[in-house]
């Protein structure tokens, strides 16, 4: 069996948006820096302002980039966990200590989330609405891990 878990249109969708806001956060602040919007004014106040404007795009960005590169590869009884800003975790079945599906709600959105616990009590956790491929790894956990905390 060989899938991939990733990314689905939604979390792709929602990424776009926040891009969207970023190029927009750099816009002011290209525009703030070519216009006359410094002169005059308090300095500690304006570093303040760009401040929380390049920490908005990091943060961001971070996001974005969490959101589209992580993803698990199944290659038969081979599991590789894919984290962005992380190491690539290689291992098999039985090295999954264990793992367990519960439903989530937060505000008016419902859905699914599985914790895969690993290594030195490392988790991952996949949400159903955000990935392709979801029910897939369950059944896949479901059928080759021993341990499932209900």
């Amino acid at each position: 069996m060989r899938f991939v878990v990733r990314c689905n249109w939604k979390a792709i969708a929602n990424s776009l948006v926040i891009i969207m806001a970023i190029l927009m956060m750099v816009g002011v602040l290209i525009y703030m820096f070519s216009s006359d919007f410094f002169e005059g004014g308090n300095i500690f106040g304006e570093i303040i302002l760009v401040m929380t404007f390049i920490f908005c795009i990091v943060v961001s960005s971070y996001i974005v980039v969490r959101r589209i590169y992580n993803k698990i590869i199944v290659l038969g009884d081979k599991i590789i966990i894919k984290e962005a800003f992380c190491q690539k975790y290689e291992m098999t079945v039985e090295d999954i200590k264990e793992y367990y599906e519960r439903p989530e709600s937060i505000r008016a959105r419902k859905f699914r989330q599985i914790t895969i616990i690993y290594g030195d009590n490392k988790a991952y956790e996949v949400d159903d609405d955000r990935v392709k491929n979801y029910d897939r790894l369950l059944n896949y956990l479901n059928r080759n891990c021993k341990k499932k905390i209900v």
